[in-house]
């Protein structure tokens, strides 16, 4: 099922297909996961211990993370996607697969009260979905599976945010 082009301020554009999202978050997410390990090695962390003990079983600091750390990780997670998004309208993953984040009114920057509430809902989600198990998987799919079905390929963050994803 395609996406039909959206109409912003009288111009015509192209929706960004489920995979240009995906690959988007995918090198968002290496950027990120970059970033945590940086984070992880500064702080002291046994990285190769963590590892094989995962692989293992074992109960490892990621398990419960000292509240520094998690800290730390919200933190960039939050101002990586708000920065990028507000400043940009991209994250850099967005750039790399040739994607942005515009208003539904306009087809400009959104800003950065936008970009934080398109951040906030799935964070929120995330942070409901952390008081029990298997509901993260329930909050965050109800988040992002609307991008699978809904016309313009928004998820529910796109919606409440008022943005659509288009290819540049």
């Amino acid at each position: 099922m395609g996406f039909r082009p959206v109409s912003i301020a009288d111009e015509e554009y192209v929706v960004a297909t489920r995979w240009q999202r995906v690959g988007g978050a995918v090198v968002d997410g290496l950027i990120l996961s970059a970033a945590s390990f940086a984070l992880a090695i500064a702080g002291g962390f046994d990285i190769l211990g963590t590892i094989r003990g995962s692989l293992n079983g074992l109960p490892t600091v990621l398990d419960d993370p000292p509240a520094w750390f998690a800290g730390a990780l919200f933190a960039i997670g939050a101002a990586y996607e708000i920065y990028f998004i507000g400043r940009f309208g991209q994250t850099p993953g967005k750039m790399v697969i040739g994607t942005r984040v515009v208003p539904v009114h306009h087809a400009g920057i959104p800003g950065f009260p936008v970009a934080g509430v398109r951040w906030a809902v799935p964070a929120v989600a995330g942070y409901l979905a952390g008081t029990g198990d298997g509901l993260l998987f329930w909050l965050t799919a109800a988040v992002y599976l609307p991008v699978l079905f809904q016309e313009y390929g928004q998820g529910v963050h796109d919606m409440i945010a008022k943005t659509y994803v288009i290819k540049n």
